[in-house]
């Protein structure tokens, strides 16, 4: 059977079902649950059978169907002719040769003639009008012409697949049975039917279908002795087949076509909708419903994305597999966890899930009850002993996981659980704490921290302590956490922390080479400077270049004009920097490398307010009200409003 795939794209509807990610393909109509079909792909000898005249009528009605944009189109060639059409449109890539039996869209037309086509999951590719055809909109009832190029068919049918009967078809007009959910196209032919893509027919308005039972013993002549095997009664005939097919797709046999085909669209429906007495009477009438499948999906896994706890007992009651894996790797309790049903998890885990379930990328379902963040999942699954600790492929732990996402309440879940590690490396290098700093998670921290210090001044990449993380991002509240939590005992980590440099992996590279302190006074971070200033930062450090904290902060540009209402904020907080900084002790006169002091360079206002603070109010007991109204006398600006971080000068 010729897989017809989904993609993370495909899913149930978010505003319905509540689940984010997934392999799940979207409902489109809950009165619409058709199911797919592919038909054998074996290759067998066939005959070409279409006149003359029909093929010249197929290939007028095709040059009507000019391309423009917004229409469905399919590639048309095989893949050595796309090759060669492609060489003057950008060339062929392999998932542009993917795309080959599936309808994608025409988003738009260059002057130079090429056509950009979006193929859901494969992407956008600029392609030869020469290797396209138009697909036309085809509704069931309808009637369609089936192209009279066998090749071009097996071609534009490849998703689906080929069987050498359909040679019969080829040129001949028959009626749309049903359109299913992939937008394929059961097209009956008096007695026969087959499945084909919608790129395969053409409309055929008014025209006469063909009935192939009529002519099926003069048609059973020409072909090959394996298709001359076709049976007089062509009822029972497309009986079989069509029960192939289904075997094919639902790994089982022995059921009515029409009758299981009903059956299930009923049970979908009514679990969509929480009947319970419509799934429990169809159920016990037929057991194999429990196994069945629609879009990637399963009755229970269904169920299990709702908000019908009792639709999910039920189908537990009545035997329905809890541990299920449907692909490409979907399970009922996966589907849960990221429909984010709770207490739906609850009862799948109480009900005997298998918990050592890992997805291709290696998450485990801690992983993925982290990442959506459900506390009473985590809770649950930790005490059934799933590992708090494990990896996925990316070396990412759930803490970790939760952590990006933001996960607020997973976090606090998981750092409640015994024995969580929280200075393990994903693959990129960063621990749990050096992402809450640079997060701002600063609740998070703390409660990190209380668990284990160790690794407070581990450097992420070779670079990076958590403290400059903080540091970098003007998180004071983390910085005061960072600092505040080595005490007495730690009285060596407290010395490196505060004094130590952002340091590179090896002298031939080109690091930062800087204190905490540095950037701060680089970027305006005032709550930061002034935290760190009181927590014992050193102040005549100098970073790769010999700059002190203090040509930072007066020696810059303002970044926005002075006359601007950002630039006035900017030069009045570089003028606080500097008068705090003086006032801990910096150097005024320390050199840089380039033989600079921090009084060259920079804005004149700035460094003017400075040179006023050192003649009338150097002092190191300089109180924060006295500071703020001398910046406001010196920058004269007492009348105008400041932001949040220059307000906090005065308080």
């Amino acid at each position: 059977m010729v897989d017809k795939g989904t993609t993370v794209e495909d899913h149930f509807d978010r505003e319905a079902t509540g689940l984010q990610y997934g392999t799940l393909r979207e409902l489109q109509e809950t009165g619409h649950l058709l199911f797919n079909f592919a038909n054998d792909c074996e290759k067998n000898e066939t005959v070409e059978f279409s006149s003359d005249e029909e093929r010249e009528e197929t290939e007028e009605q095709e040059r009507k169907l000019k391309v423009d944009v917004g229409d469905n189109v399919a590639i048309k060639v095989g893949e050595s002719r796309l090759e060669e059409l492609q060489k003057t449109h950008g060339g062929c890539t392999q998932q542009m040769k993917k795309a080959i039996g599936s309808t994608g869209c025409v988003v738009t037309k260059t002057k130079k003639g090429s056509i950009f086509v979006e193929f859901k999951s494969l992407g956008q590719f600029s392609f030869s009008p020469e290797a396209l055809v138009k697909v036309s909109p085809v509704k069931q009832g309808e009637t369609v012409r089936i192209r009279p190029d066998e090749d071009q068919v097996k071609t534009l049918n490849r998703r689906v697949g080929w069987k050498d009967e359909m040679t019969l078809t080829l040129g001949k007009v028959g009626r749309v049975a049903k359109v299913d959910s992939d937008g394929d196209l059961l097209v009956v032919f008096g007695r026969l039917a087959f499945l084909y893509s919608p790129a395969c027919c053409l409309p055929a308005p008014n025209a006469q279908t063909d009935n192939l039972d009529k002519t099926e013993k003069t048609i059973t002549n020409k072909v090959t002795a394996r298709t001359s095997d076709i049976e007089d009664d062509a009822k029972e005939k497309n009986k079989a087949m069509f029960l192939k097919m289904r075997q094919e797709v639902l790994g089982r046999s022995l059921m009515s076509f029409t009758g299981q085909s009903d059956q299930e669209h009923r049970l979908f429906n009514a679990i969509y909708k929480g009947d319970c007495e419509t799934v429990a009477r169809l159920c016990r009438g037929n057991k194999f419903l429990l196994a069945s499948r629609h879009q990637q999906t399963s009755p229970l896994i269904l169920a299990s994305t709702r908000h019908s706890l009792e639709v999910v007992e039920l189908l537990l009651d009545l035997g329905a597999d809890i541990n299920a894996v449907v692909p490409p790797n979907m399970t009922a309790l996966r589907a849960a966890i990221d429909a984010k049903r709770e207490n739906i998890c609850s009862l799948l885990i109480d009900r005997g899930a298998d918990l050592t379930y890992t997805d291709p990328r290696g998450m485990s379902y801690l992983h993925c009850a982290a990442y959506q963040d459900l506390p009473k999942v985590i809770n649950i699954l930790t005490a059934y002993g799933v590992d708090i600790n494990a990896k996925d492929r990316y070396l990412n732990t759930p803490l970790l996981l939760a952590l990006n996402r933001g996960a607020h309440r997973a976090v606090d879940a998981l750092l409640s659980v015994p024995g969580i590690n929280i200075n393990t490396r994903c693959n990129t290098g960063i621990n749990a704490l050096q992402v809450a700093s640079h997060a701002g998670y600063a609740r998070a921290l703390e409660k990190m921290l209380a668990i284990d210090k160790s690794g407070v001044n581990d450097f992420y990449r070779g670079h990076f302590t958590s403290l400059h993380l903080a540091s970098n991002r003007n998180h004071a509240d983390c910085v005061r956490l960072l600092v505040i939590n080595i005490n007495a005992e730690h009285v060596d980590e407290f010395r490196e922390m505060m004094t130590g440099w952002c340091r590179h992996q090896s002298q031939e590279r080109r690091g930062l080479m800087q204190t905490a302190l540095h950037p701060a006074c680089y970027w305006t971070y005032y709550s930061v400077v002034e935290a760190l200033l009181e927590l014992g930062a050193e102040v005549n450090l100098l970073d790769k270049n010999g700059n002190t904290p203090l040509h930072l902060a007066i020696g810059i540009r303002l970044a926005d004009d002075a006359d601007s209402e950002e630039g006035r904020k900017e030069l009045q907080l570089r003028v606080a920097m500097g008068c705090m900084l003086i006032s801990r002790g910096a150097y005024v006169d320390a050199m840089n490398y380039r033989g600079l002091h921090p009084f060259i360079g920079g804005f004149p206002a700035v460094q003017e307010g400075v040179r006023r603070f050192m003649v009338h109010k150097r002092s190191i007991s300089v109180t924060k009200t006295e500071l703020f109204l001398f910046v406001m006398s010196v920058t004269s600006l007492a009348g105008n409003r400041f932001d949040a971080e220059a307000n906090h000068i005065k308080r």
